[in-house]
């Protein structure tokens, strides 16, 4: 920014806070506190949802800061995840977890103008390109101290505050609406789907999977990276993530052919991939990690039975270990499966297929929103820490997205 609207300073972060106290509440063991950990912040509402109520003599060796009412908290543990939030009146005088930097801002700036900030591209930029470690990224608190912050006098930035509330409750609104209508896209989907299997048509023949299928276990795979890069194995996670995660390997391999349909039998708790199934599209490019295994049929249309596997409601009713949640062969080949007749499971596949392009661009278009929201979120705090946010720009910024 070559020159600052009239009125406004910049200084570093360091310079406009306040110094934060440090606690240990081992010393008062029977004293209970409500402890702020990292995972307590929404990344969703940005605010504190949830906190442990613990003795003085339980306290993690994170928990040292004390917070009060109106302080801005923001995680220096993996900062892109963008953990901020303000502590309020309930919470003063508690304690929050290292992972934390607390920035109580002097009597020059108002603490909202300050949480905004910390959402800019320029202050994240900042953070991400700071950050270190691979697995567990991390700023420290004079990384943040750094930070250059633009700022104009109390009332204005009170006036810009209010506007910024405004416009971002309508924006997480839209947001909310948004991310519901793809996930009432999916639901209508499944739903449908699962209706289609719900009762056999007339005259499908009911069977097992074992019966109707040759069933294919994989194996483990080393982690080195294969030279030639010829396969791809197929694991979970790149079948969670829609086919984009992925490691190659020179071990052994049992080449799939198209149109094999590969599941996942084992999948981390609380996890989504156990289960699902991925439809193999090229001859001699993938192949099988441990725990996954490869269903192959002479008697089913293929996208046929990639359907009825994918949301197959039995299956996930085998959940066996406490740490782990898994299929075991012995109930996948259990598995009961209605076989019509050729033509009318092609007819069933195509109308399916519609139904999942149809939803998939519905999906598509929410998607687009959101983005645009995102995009529309950057473009209103980056004129608001400039000098150049009124109701007029706002109001341009909405009508043109």
């Amino acid at each position: 920014m070559s020159q600052l609207p009239m009125g406004w300073q910049v200084k570093c972060l360091g310079e406009v806070l306040q110094k934060t106290a440090m606690i240990d509440p081992r010393k008062n063991p029977e004293q209970k506190f409500e402890y702020i950990d990292v995972s307590s912040v929404s990344r969703n509402t940005f605010s504190i949802e949830k906190t442990s109520l613990l003795k003085g003599k339980d306290a993690p060796s994170r928990a040292r800061r004390q917070v009060k009412t109106g302080d801005v908290l923001f995680a220096t543990i993996r900062p892109t995840l963008q953990r901020v939030a303000i502590v309020p009146n309930a919470l003063n005088g508690e304690v929050c977890s290292t992972g934390y930097f607390v920035l109580r801002p002097r009597e020059e700036i108002e603490n909202r103008f300050l949480y905004y900030y910390l959402f800019t591209e320029k202050f994240m930029f900042e953070m991400e390109r700071r950050q270190k470690g691979a697995s567990y990224p991390a700023v420290n608190d004079g990384d943040v101290k750094d930070q250059l912050i633009f700022f104009p006098p109390l009332p204005e930035q009170k006036r810009i505050v209010s506007i910024l509330d405004e416009t971002f409750a309508g924006i997480t609104q839209a947001v909310a609406i948004a991310e519901k209508n793809i996930a009432n896209a999916r639901k209508l989907f499944e739903s449908y789907l699962n209706s289609v299997f719900t009762k056999k048509g007339e005259g499908w023949e009911e069977s097992s999977l074992g019966k109707s299928c040759d069933f294919y276990n994989g194996k483990a795979h080393e982690k080195n990276i294969d030279a030639n890069g010829q396969f791809i194995v197929i694991n979970s996670k790149f079948i969670s993530s829609g086919g984009h995660l992925f490691k190659k390997t020179n071990d052994e391999l049992f080449p799939l052919h198209k149109d094999d349909i590969v599941m996942v039998m084992s999948d981390v708790p609380n996890g989504k991939a156990l289960a699902k199934c991925f439809l193999v599209g090229e001859d001699g490019k993938y192949t099988l990690n441990q725990r996954i295994c490869c269903i192959r049929s002479e008697r089913f249309v293929k996208r046929f039975l990639f359907y009825h596997l994918n949301r197959h409601p039995f299956l996930l009713s085998f959940n066996n270990g406490e740490n782990q949640t898994n299929l075991r062969k012995d109930d996948i080949l259990r598995c009961p499966l209605y076989i019509p007749e050729t033509n009318e499971q092609r007819k069933i596949a195509d109308l399916l297929d519609g139904f999942l392009l149809e939803t998939q661009h519905l999906g598509t278009i929410y998607q687009q929103k959101l983005t645009a929201l995102t995009e529309l979120k950057q473009s209103i705090l980056q004129k608001a820490f400039a000098g150049e946010l009124t109701a007029d720009v706002v109001s341009r910024q909405v009508v043109t997205r």
